[in-house]
């Protein structure tokens, strides 16, 4: 079998590949930023299921990955960015020195095709899982960002977020609880969220429960005798696995990333905001003759002047989508 594709082919075909008789050869043959990076190293197959990440699959290797970084010449914007997630993280966790040259590199724009610095990331995973090809000690790093991640993921059907944001949010998320723990500073910490806001990654995911959130972590793999082991920095570069972790510190940082509830003037604002300009008509147009999508292009752009986070909310996904005005607007409510 040749699996040829993005993430979610090598994940979907290579389980078929090590289902099928028992167990066929395949090559993978990754297309997307993401892939290269990650999904298609490691022998992990498998599909997501309604409960949570991955949850059916099966540990299977290929006979060999072919990477051609020309294949990103193809992709949206949106699905490089996706990508990058996966390269930021193998430095996060392992190599400060990637993080230094991705930081230079990234001056004139995020380096997302190329080649020394995928060929890099590569080697790390690779390393890693030579190592722990199973996930029993090591490998579990390469999981950083991945519990809460993961859940947003679920929580939102696995449509609202590509993997790589739904991560860059888990990252965000692992990176207050240590440095809540005291084992990440807060400049660190800072070059962390720089990079991912360079890259163009998401640092929130509001409009999800925090409650439904924090009950699809307990569908991690990581966890134990129903305690979640976190991966978290204890500096940048250097990954550990710590369990115990207070629930009120994973509530805060769950709380942060997520957003909060509408109340108060923050809802009565909103609710002036839809009744006068959000269009809900045949057509999606309002009285001013703007479209959903016009409205949400002008909020990007002053939010873009004002230098403001929460950008990253308005991506050209949600515009024309049926996605809940609360979920989509939360953000501006809070601006």
């Amino acid at each position: 079998v040749v699996c040829l594709g993005g993430g979610v082919v090598t994940d979907l075909a290579g389980f078929a590949a090590a289902t099928c008789l028992r167990g066929i050869a395949f090559v993978h043959v990754p297309t997307s930023l993401l892939a290269m990076a990650d999904a298609a190293i490691g022998g992990k197959t498998g599909v997501d299921h309604p409960r949570g990440k991955n949850l059916i699959g099966a540990f299977a290797q290929p006979r060999a990955v072919v990477i051609d970084p020309l294949f990103l010449r193809t992709l949206p914007e949106r699905h490089l960015r996706n990508g990058g997630a996966d390269l930021l993280k193998h430095g996060l966790i392992l190599d400060e020195p990637l993080v230094r040259d991705l930081e230079r590199a990234s001056k004139d724009g995020p380096p997302l095709m190329s080649p020394e610095l995928i060929a890099r990331s590569v080697a790390i995973k690779a390393a890693v899982v030579s190592d722990d090809e199973r996930e029993s000690g090591r490998r579990t790093l390469l999981n950083y960002g991945h519990t809460i991640g993961h859940a947003i993921e679920a929580v939102s059907g696995y449509s609202a977020y590509l993997h790589g944001e739904a991560i860059s949010v888990g990252m965000r998320a692992a990176g207050l609880i240590a440095v809540d723990l005291g084992l990440l500073s807060e400049e660190e910490f800072g070059r962390q969220q720089a990079l991912l806001r360079t890259f163009g990654l998401p640092d929130s995911a509001p409009g999800l429960s925090v409650d439904a959130v924090l009950e699809a972590t307990l569908l991690d793999k990581k966890v134990r005798g129903g305690s979640i082991r976190w991966v978290l920095l204890d500096g940048i570069g250097n990954a550990v696995v710590r369990d115990g972790v207070p629930g009120e510190v994973v509530r805060r940082a769950a709380e942060t990333v997520l957003g909060r509830a509408l109340t108060g003037e923050r809802r009565e604002g909103l609710e002036i905001f839809t009744k006068v300009y959000w269009p809900t008509g045949p057509g999606r147009h309002n009285d001013h003759g703007l479209s959903r999508k016009h409205i949400m292009e002008s909020i990007d752009a002053s939010l873009r002047r004002l230098g403001t986070d929460h950008v990253d909310l308005y991506q050209a996904h949600r515009y024309d989508h049926e996605t809940p005005l609360e979920e989509t607007m939360v953000a501006f409510a809070d601006v």
